[in-house]
């Protein structure tokens, strides 16, 4: 299941460069519906007169009201709204805040694309994300052993290219059509890269992925 086009986004970030990114971003993977806001005043406003948003995408530093507080507004508007933040700063005290505020996906801007999407996807159907580059930073903490003496993960060109269509959140069925091989072909195909990463769930491949630069876009 991937999320409708039809689904609404909202996007607050005070800067204007960085807000017509990510609208860029999210219109090149084909959502229609998106609004944006400039700072939380404006957000709140939009989302009272519009009932449509399924997912929000802030900042977290912004003049006046900053994302976080914006985030409990919001949850306490709409309590199942879904909201992901984002922020400049990797920081612990931050991102337990964000989460306490009834965030689901924290992610730093340096994110690549595909991450937004498949956060967004992931957070949409009932998931929590948190940017790959800290989850492997906090996995590496409790597990320092896990650095050690590990060769990169190698790749086959076909590999890459399912690997970069399950990071836009297709699903095997989708991802076979796409590229005329049959979904067993598909499922082995993700069984072999979920075991050379170490992965337990598709997040977790996403996770190990992008924080090795082996998401690319498809051929």
């Amino acid at each position: 299941m991937r999320i409708p086009h039809s689904l609404t986004v909202l996007i607050v970030e005070d800067q204007k460069l960085v807000r017509d990114g990510i609208r860029l971003i999210l219109a090149e993977s084909d959502f229609n519906n998106i609004l944006v806001a400039s700072n939380s005043e404006e957000a709140l406003s939009i989302i009272e007169r519009n009932d449509q948003i399924g997912i929000i995408v802030t900042d977290i530093l912004m003049p006046g009201t900053d994302g976080i507080e914006l985030s409990k507004a919001i949850i306490r508007l709409r309590p199942n709204m879904k909201i992901v933040v984002l922020s400049m700063l990797d920081d612990e005290q931050q991102i337990a805040r964000s989460f306490a505020a009834g965030v689901k996906g924290f992610l730093l801007k340096t994110l690549n694309p595909e991450e937004l999407i498949y956060c967004l996807h992931h957070v949409y159907l009932g998931g929590t994300y948190l940017h790959a580059d800290l989850a492997m930073k906090f996995f590496y903490r409790i597990h320092p052993a896990a650095t050690a003496g590990v060769d990169p993960v190698e790749i086959s060109e076909r590999e890459a290219d399912v690997l970069a269509l399950i990071a836009q959140g297709f699903t095997s069925t989708e991802i076979s059509d796409k590229l005329f091989l049959s979904k067993r072909t598909i499922e082995g195909y993700r069984k072999t890269l979920m075991s050379k990463t170490g992965s337990k769930n598709t997040a977790g491949l996403i996770h190990y992925a992008t924080a090795n630069y082996l998401i690319r876009k498809p051929d």
